[in-house]
């Protein structure tokens, strides 16, 4: 691993010490704020339709193989 490779590697595992210390820093009433905003952007129990998705699913589904044919 490269000095400049290694320096990233350092840089981003230590982001989440820097959130840890600014989500202690949130008062409890402002978290709860917070926390709705976040619940307007992401609702995890929707299912989204995305076509890149489906091609994934599609491509991965097993194949049906006649063995015999083959030999």
């Amino acid at each position: 691993m490269e000095r400049n490779e290694w320096g990233g590697c350092i840089t981003v595992g230590t982001t989440v010490i820097l959130v840890g210390a600014l989500l202690k820093l949130i008062k409890t009433k402002d978290a709860n704020k917070l926390n709705s905003v976040m619940k307007r952007g992401v609702n995890e129990d929707n299912q989204e339709n995305n076509e890149m998705v489906a091609r994934y699913k599609r491509a991965n589904q097993p194949q049906d193989i006649n063995h015999e044919a083959i030999y």
